[in-house]
């Protein structure tokens, strides 16, 4: 009798339909809070992940994050390199 391999079961890709999947933003970009820290400025927490949009703003670098433990969306801003 051949040998049958047992099924495997069907994997996502990365990041799809994972606890980590990024959600597109829902809040204009004037409505998240900012921060020059890496932590989330409602929890002060540093389990922080990209959110999918980069911006430069007035010689800024303003980058949408989301922190895991909360949800809270917000921009991390730094001045841009020279």
């Amino acid at each position: 009798m051949p040998h049958i391999p047992p099924e495997r079961p069907v994997v996502p890709p990365v990041g799809v339909g994972s606890a980590r999947e990024e959600l597109p933003s829902t809040a204009p970009e004037s409505a998240l809070p900012e921060t020059r820290e890496r932590r989330c400025p409602s929890c002060q927490s540093e389990q922080i992940v990209y959110a999918g949009r980069i911006m430069g703003v007035g010689g800024m670098v303003k980058v949408e994050r989301r922190c895991e433990e909360c949800g809270t969306a917000f921009l991390f801003v730094r001045e841009r390199l020279h």
